[in-house]
């Protein structure tokens, strides 16, 4: 394809560049080939970011008439490579990328699959004062043979230790050996957010070390004796996020005591899947008077920490997750939502919608995350009607999912702490509703199901009972029974509802969704069990509101429109 010179890229109206910025790459490639000054305003767009796993941007160079691939001469080649700012980069010698990467200089975000080479060595290097962001990902350890660079070079941790603002290094599946520690600690000096994920780790420095920097740190499944790693969350007096998962359920230590103390900042504390006493997370919590996000999921929390959590932090927290905890009781969830009033996120499991309803009413009305999973709802309209008048004071909520798959849903990568440093909530609202078996069986079953995988005849035959379960004796969408209520929900932007696969839902139900939910975006799940009339309703919705994605899940198939 031939473009003539763009002499006044500006005519294109601002409106179709701001749209460019938000389109698929095949559905960008393809407009801003329309006209020469098109390509002007959207070519930055479409190189700022470059994947070099996939080869989408070999589409780029596609003669029409011919139907060949070509390759872009040097001057198109340096045109192109300045706009470049962030590519993933899995080490294949394509003849583009050997084209490509010796030209970009201006780079801010690098992530690398299992590739360690002299190629990668002098682009880190060429790019070191503008990097910021590297995450270096190996690949599992069947897998790792696939691919060996001829040039592989082991002292990756001393080149980036001359990217001088470099802050956030993610390591997955990684090794720091012992020729690489000193480098290693080296750079944490002035990195501010690190995390570390089922990555290998042989020593830590004997001498007192502190990397005042950080303030964002998650040690995830980490090969590392557990008190060299709290040893080094002493050493980052100034954080404010903490992850830690243990390798194989190993148990918290009494060294995680030590942690408010060492680290007074403490703000945003994730130890879910830790194996601990009620008392020791209780005492941590006590300890920590600022913290605005607790992640506690399928641990030991129970009536010691909530004990905790009410007296001291209810007037802070803003972001709370007890799922799949046992010993969190039904009373417990409703007690929450009364009083932690500044509550953003809070996800839960099984409660009945009778304590959901009684007095006193929840006061988190700023909730703009809630996962809960109803129980003993049957199809009783009274009850049903005071829940949806429940859940329409909640004005703030965004996405909203009913049904049992919510129960193992996740928000956002790393439950909410984002590998840059800081809470970063997705506003989310995931709400199962089923009849179930009873609160504390309901709880019990899944958290047998989820930490067990699904292994096991017996535990699947259990799973898929009680999905019927919930699919026959659930929240009915109709209006009658009380749907219209949460027209008070302005900024819904996600539906979903995929694990009620008997649901019922009219054309009535529909144009009521999208008359009332102006900034809906999404719907996800079955409007209906018989697919005739499942195909009308998507029909009606896709008519009435052509900018909203439905993606219809029947059992394990998935269809997007």
């Amino acid at each position: 394809m031939t473009l003539s010179p763009v002499k006044s890229p500006l005519l294109l109206p601002e409106i179709l560049v701001n749209i460019g910025r938000f389109l698929a790459k095949r559905e960008l490639i393809a407009c801003f080939q329309v006209c020469s000054t098109w390509h002007a305003a959207l070519e930055p767009v479409l190189w700022a970011d470059l994947n070099f796993e996939k080869q989408l941007l070999q589409s780029y160079f596609v003669d029409a008439e011919r139907q060949v691939r070509i390759l872009p001469d040097p001057p198109t080649i340096q045109r192109l490579a300045r706009h470049i700012t962030s590519i993933r980069y899995r080490g294949c010698q394509s003849p583009i990328s050997l084209l490509i990467l010796p030209h970009i200089v201006r780079l801010n975000r690098l992530r690398v699959f299992h590739h360690s080479s002299a190629t990668l060595r002098s682009l880190i290097l060429r790019n070191a004062a503008t990097l910021v962001h590297i995450h270096w990902e190996e690949q599992y350890s069947e897998l790792a043979s696939v691919y060996r660079p001829p040039d592989l070079v082991d002292d990756m941790f001393s080149v980036m230790v001359q990217c001088q603002h470099l802050r956030t290094l993610t390591l997955t599946r990684s090794t720091v050996s012992e020729s690489q520690a000193q480098p290693f600690y080296q750079l944490l000096q002035q990195l501010h957010s690190i995390t570390l994920s089922s990555t290998n780790i042989h020593s830590f420095p004997s001498d007192p070390i502190h990397f005042p920097n950080i303030d964002s740190l998650a040690l995830l499944a980490v090969d590392m004796d557990p008190k060299q790693q709290f040893k080094l969350v002493a050493s980052c007096p100034n954080l404010a996020t903490f992850s830690w998962k243990a390798r194989a359920r190993t148990p918290i230590t009494t060294d995680a005591l030590a942690l408010p103390t060492t680290c007074p900042r403490l703000t945003a504390l994730d130890l879910s899947r830790c194996e601990s006493s009620d008392s020791i997370m209780a005492q941590i919590m006590q300890k920590s008077p600022h913290l605005t996000f607790l992640d506690a999921s399928r641990s030991s929390f129970g009536p010691a920490c909530f004990k905790i959590l009410v007296r001291n932090q209810s007037r802070a927290l803003q972001h709370l997750d007890v799922r799949t905890c046992w010993d969190v009781t039904p009373e417990m969830i409703h007690a929450i939502m009364v009083y932690c009033q500044r509550l953003v996120s809070f996800q839960a499991s099984d409660i009945p919608a009778r304590v959901l309803i009684q007095e006193p009413q929840i006061q988190c009305l700023q909730l703009e995350i809630l996962t809960l999973n109803l129980t003993e709802i049957a199809q009783d309209k009274t009850i049903q009607f005071r829940v949806y008048e429940q859940l329409a004071r909640l004005t703030r909520l965004k996405i909203l999912t009913f049904g049992p798959a919510a129960e193992n849903s996740r928000i956002g990568a790393g439950s909410g702490i984002a590998a840059g440093g800081g809470v970063t909530p997705r506003t989310w609202m995931g709400l199962g509703m089923g009849m179930g078996m009873g609160a504390g069986m309901g709880a019990a079953t899944g958290a047998g199901a989820a930490g067990n995988g699904g292994g096991g005849g017996g535990g699947a035959a259990a799973a898929g009972a009680r999905r019927l379960q919930h699919a026959i004796d659930s929240m009915d969408f109709r209006l009658k029974y009380g749907l219209a209520q949460l027209a008070t929900l302005k900024q819904l932007e996600e539906f979903r509802f995929e694990g009620l696969v008997l649901c019922k839902m009219d054309v009535d139900e529909i144009q009521w969704i999208a008359n009332a939910w102006k900034s809906l975006r999404m719907v996800r799940g079955v409007l209906h069990k018989e697919k005739r009339r499942r195909a009308r309703l998507e029909s009606k919705l896709r008519e009435l509101r052509p900018d909203v994605r439905l993606v219809s899940i029947d059992m394990c198939k998935v269809t997007l429109f």
